[in-house]
């Protein structure tokens, strides 16, 4: 149970008993019903099924499944399920081969169905998120689109009924009395100064103060001390309450008052406060819609502004907004679609627009034409690749055996999203047109056995395939796990890079032109135009952010006429995915290989004797360690103290200023086992695997970018070991608290796909679209870019149809 449970429920143990007798409560305001469903569930540890109409109960249409029992899909259709290629929204179900996936309605977790024919094998509860399993159950209920039973700790094994009774006048024997209600005065918005007061009052009255929060580093930094000094306990918001607890609240029966953002920091979710139909997913309304006062916004008519508060003038709510100089716009909380929270491409802050100065029009007008320039480009590469011819490949049975033969022989099961990424790979070589698509996954997740299902299946129609990669080490990594992948077949594999004699690179050259060579990994030698195929049929290209503008019109020329695979770690935000639809094919890879574990992050002052015993508990389980130091000048410095201190662990040495000899020597010593500790620079955060390095110690963590930090920490956690990773420091200041802060909420597996890094997620966007977008996108932010990209990919289709 996490830290906020336990505490909800040892204040909760009286009621334990009086709640099973009665079977019965009142006394909720209505917006804390789901969370009261959750906090029940928790307290009889059971499911809680809160009836809040139980006079219809019995009109509730309820499907029962359970493991062993047979199982129709049309049960789901009858509930008004909608299927889909991918689960994203409550309501949806996917049909993976003999898995099914489905979000129930009332639950927040998925269901995964496994069948083994027409029966339930298992089922087993994922957390909607990161996808990953929480726990297996036997047996489940399935609700309608009309139910109004909510549905709380939905992965206990049994179930509870309890009915919800409004009312005032209810005595005690009939139903327990919760006194769940809204903070008084804090209706719809609150100013610190008020919260203040309320604080002190309830203290006064014997209250315990808790506060959830989802934006600790902004705590730090912004709350005055005296409020801080009133807490009695300040949680991290965890996946379980982020959406159910959305504002704060008082559990008169208990005498406790929770807090959350929106009392302490003067939070708005301006989502609240929208039609019901407005297209954003969900993920994106944290990033674009909570605004905090400070924030910068982007009103779409006005331009780039700081949010100050919320006044009550004249009856209504308006949010107040800065503008240049001391300019400022009063905007009623009805209009609030047009506001989103400014986010850009890069770290600087944005330029204040004046208002009625004119020159938001003009900015606004120039970002809608880069925009529209991307769109054009970019549906007329897709116009021209449909109009090319390539061969088929999967075409026949004979090579669609050969490749699922290929296919089932991974070692691991495939996860849901690979095995959508793989469907959707079929379906483009089958087609006769080039393929040209982008895998998106977290580091670890399976892209690089998604594209070597692509070589083998290109490669036995007859073709060649080549794998780019930005960097030597990463080329000699992939060459290693393409050779134990393609063990066994009659496929011919080489490695182009610095490490080769130009003898050898002749020779490879030689089997390309050819055709003796099937499959070739290299940098960007590969694009060299001396080098020919005899009939390059892949090109799949690791990282493209990577690569310089040349290499890259290179890749895009390619694209013409080749099958093109790009994989990339950077997560893409589903709004891009969302408005490039139909113009860019994307898979994503966000469900975790089963059995990982999430790395345990620790953070704190660098100190010799804590670093001594960090190694020492690595490797006596027999484990290695990265060890990053990001300064070559005094890298030596480190490396003599090392192996002072380990003189039985043998200490190797990488970065970029190396003699590439020494550099492939000195990794493959760490790769092979022999070496224990490998003193790096950052030269380690692209594509590295070695399963038995479960331990990073970053020695001085202020030097590193969070995007820098996510990747290097993906490094490790590639088994199902436990692994550590540890951020020390001198000292923290500004920027590089709020960077370890972001990173400390990012220990979910996926996490870097699922928005705890923002900054990754608009380097997402810029990379994708091109540098030449990031200045379009600061000088707009990032929600109303994606808007007007999305527009425009409309127009140029209604234009062209």
């Amino acid at each position: 149970m996490d830290s906020i449970s336990e505490k909800f429920v040892s204040k909760c143990k009286g009621l334990r008993s009086l709640i099973l007798d009665k079977k019965s409560v009142t006394g909720i305001d209505k917006e804390y019903l789901e969370f009261s469903a959750e906090l029940l569930g928790l307290i009889l540890n059971d499911v809680v099924w809160l009836s809040t109409t139980p006079e219809k109960d019995s009109e509730e249409n309820i499907k029962e499944i359970g493991v062993g029992e047979k199982f129709d899909i049309k049960i789901l259709e009858d509930l008004g399920y909608c299927r889909v290629e991918r689960v994203w929204e409550v309501g949806e179900y996917s049909v993976l081969g003999d898995v099914i996936v489905v979000w129930p309605f009332s639950m927040k977790n998925i269901l995964r169905i496994s069948l083994f024919g027409n029966n339930i094998e298992s089922i087993d509860i994922v957390e909607s998120s990161t996808r990953k399993k929480i726990e297996s159950v036997k047996r489940r209920i399935l609700v309608d689109s009309s139910t109004t039973l909510l549905i709380g700790n939905e992965e206990a094994e049994h179930r509870t009924k309890i009915s919800f009774k409004e009312g005032l006048g209810l005595g005690e024997e009939e139903a327990v009395n919760l006194g769940i209600r809204t903070i008084p005065g804090m209706e719809v918005y609150s100013s610190v100064h008020a919260t203040k007061e309320i604080v002190n009052n309830f203290k006064n009255r014997g209250y315990e103060i808790i506060y959830i929060s989802s934006n600790l580093d902004r705590y730090e930094l912004e709350v005055e001390k005296s409020l801080k000094n009133s807490f009695d306990m300040i949680f991290l918001a965890n996946g379980r309450y982020k959406d159910i607890i959305k504002r704060g609240f008082l559990f008169n029966s208990v005498k406790l008052l929770v807090l959350t953002d929106m009392e302490v920091l003067g939070e708005l979710d301006l989502s609240d406060f929208w039609e019901k139909n407005r297209n954003i997913d969900p993920g994106s309304i944290e990033i674009l819609k909570k605004i905090i006062p400070g924030d910068y916004v982007v009103h779409e008519d006005h331009g780039i502004g700081k949010f100050v508060d919320l006044q009550l003038k004249e009856g209504g709510y308006y949010i107040q907004i800065a503008y240049a100089g001391s300019d400022k716009l009063f905007v009623p909380l009805s209009a609030s679609q047009k506001i989103t929270k400014y986010i850009g491409a890069g770290r600087a802050k944005p330029i204040l627009t004046g208002l009625n100065s004119g020159s938001w029009r003009r900015i606004s007008q120039k970002a809608r034409e880069r925009a529209e320039d991307i769109a054009k480009e970019l549906i007329q590469l897709y116009a021209l690749r449909e109009t090319v011819e390539v061969n088929a490949v999967l075409s026949n049975e004979e090579d669609l055996a050969d490749f699922n033969t290929f296919v089932e022989r991974f070692e691991y099961k495939d996860t849901d999203d690979q095995y959508i990424a793989t469907s959707h790979l079929v379906k483009d070589l089958q087609k006769g047109k080039p393929l040209d698509r982008l895998l998106v996954g977290d580091v670890g997740y399976g892209k690089t056995e998604i594209a070597m299902r692509a070589m083998y299946a290109v490669v036995n129609a007859g073709f060649q395939a080549a794998l780019l990669a930005p960097t030597t080490i990463l080329v000699q990594q992939h060459y290693a796990v393409l050779k134990k992948r393609f063990e066994g077949t009659a496929i011919t594999i080489k490695a182009l890079s610095r490490l080769i004699s130009s003898k050898q690179r002749e020779d490879i050259w030689e089997g390309l032109k050819r055709g003796s060579v099937d499959i070739i990994v290299g940098t960007q030698a590969l694009l060299n135009e001396e080098i020919q195929f005899k009939d390059l049929g892949l090109l799949v290209v690791d990282e493209e952010q990577k690569f310089g503008v040349k290499q890259k019109e290179k890749i895009k020329r390619k694209k013409l006429n080749a099958n093109v695979l790009s994989l990339t770690a950077t997560p893409i935000p589903r709004t891009l995915n969302m408005a490039l639809m139909g113009i860019r094919d994307i898979s994503v890879l966000s469900t975790p290989p089963s059995g990982r574990r999430e790395i345990q992050n620790h953070f704190g002052k660098f100190d010799w004797d804590k670093v001594h015993e960090i190694i020492t508990k690595e490797l006596n389980r027999g484990g290695q360690v990265y060890f990053l130091h990001n300064r070559v000048e005094t890298i030596q410095n480190i490396y003599d103290k090392l192996d002072k201190l380990f003189p039985q662990a043998k200490v190797k040495v990488i970065h970029g200023q190396m003699g590439v000899q020494t550099l492939s020597e000195n990794m493959q010593s760490f790769v092979e086992g022999d070496a224990k500790i490998l003193l790096c620079t950052t030269i380690i955060e692209n594509g590295l695997d070695i399963p038995n390095v479960n331990t990073l110690i970053v020695d001085d963590a202020t030097m590193l970018g969070l995007a820098q930090m996510y990747q290097i920490r993906g490094r490790i956690g590639r088994s199902e070991k436990q692994a550590y990773a540890y951020f020390l420091y001198n000292s923290l200041k500004g920027n590089s608290a709020l960077r370890l802060e972001a990173l400390k909420n990012s220990q979910e597996l996926g996490s870097g796909f699922l928005l705890s890094n923002r900054d990754l997620e608009i380097r997402g966007a810029g990379d994708i679209l091109g540098k030449n977008q990031s200045g379009a996108i600061n000088s707009v932010g990032y929600g109303l870019y994606t808007q007007m990209l999305s527009d425009a990919v409309e127009k140029i289709k209604r234009l062209g149809k």
